[in-house]
């Protein structure tokens, strides 16, 4: 009796027949679509924060750099000027320039902080407040340039320096020094106070010592009130020269 084989039957012994591979890529064939991986971000728990930058407020704080920027050299270049400083009243003539007048009248009367000015006119300001912010940096540069070139004292007082402060003159000290200066010189002065500080200040050459103890009177100027306080102090530890043998005429 004949027994027939079904498909799934194989002879014993015989081998399984190796299943086919993938089928290879030919070019111009389509790729099996790729799998996707979508990863979903949080939901955040409420609306996000909305961050403000109020220009106004950074114009205001331009405005108030620049202002304490430009008083500080208006001083110094106001005492230059009255020290009769070449080079002062050029630096002067365009430190006023620095700022249009309304912009800084503007900011002085607050108008501008109640106004609600458009962001188009904020911006404006600030086109201005770069350009003062530039010329007033090269101001300053310009000030220190002629503040290190103007001639420089230095001296020593103590107990027993020939250096000391002029009796009737609380202004006025004697420097023994050898540089050539004359009568109506403008130079810096720095004193070195014994035990007390350091006296860093302009000065205006009075009068001159000849012979070999020389010297020169400088009278000090723009003194803040802790110079004067230093020169009080130093002259309860010791008496001021007389007029003339800080002159040298004393016979």
């Amino acid at each position: 009796m004949t027994s027939r084989m079904r498909g799934g039957d194989r002879p014993p012994g015989a081998r399984r027949k190796p299943a086919d591979p993938l089928p290879p890529l030919t070019l111009g064939a389509v790729a099996p679509a790729a799998r996707e991986v979508h990863i979903d971000a949080p939901t955040p728990a409420g609306p996000l924060p909305r961050v403000y930058h109020d220009t106004g407020d950074h114009g205001r704080a331009m405005m108030t750099g620049i202002l304490g920027r430009k008083r500080r050299l208006q001083r110094e270049l106001d005492a230059m000027a009255a020290n009769a400083e070449a080079g002062a009243a050029p630096l002067l003539a365009r430190l006023a320039a620095i700022l249009p007048p309304e912009a800084e009248a503007m900011f002085e009367s607050g108008e501008r902080a109640q106004s609600g000015a458009r962001i188009s006119d904020k911006l404006v300001a600030f086109h201005v407040l770069a350009e003062a912010h530039g010329r007033l940096a090269e101001l300053e540069r310009e000030v220190a340039r002629l503040r290190s070139s103007t001639l420089r004292v230095e001296a020593t007082l103590g107990l027993d320096t020939v250096s000391n402060f002029v009796a009737d003159s609380p202004r006025t000290v004697f420097v023994a020094t050898d540089l050539p200066l004359r009568t109506g010189d403008r130079v810096r002065v720095v004193l070195e106070l014994k035990r007390i500080g350091r006296l860093d200040t302009e000065a205006r050459v009075v009068w001159r010592r000849p012979g070999p103890d020389a010297g020169v009177g400088l009278e000090l100027q723009n003194l803040q009130p802790r110079d004067r306080a230093a020169i009080a102090l130093f002259m309860q530890s010791r008496d001021p020269l007389p007029q003339a043998a800080a002159r040298g005429t004393l016979r």
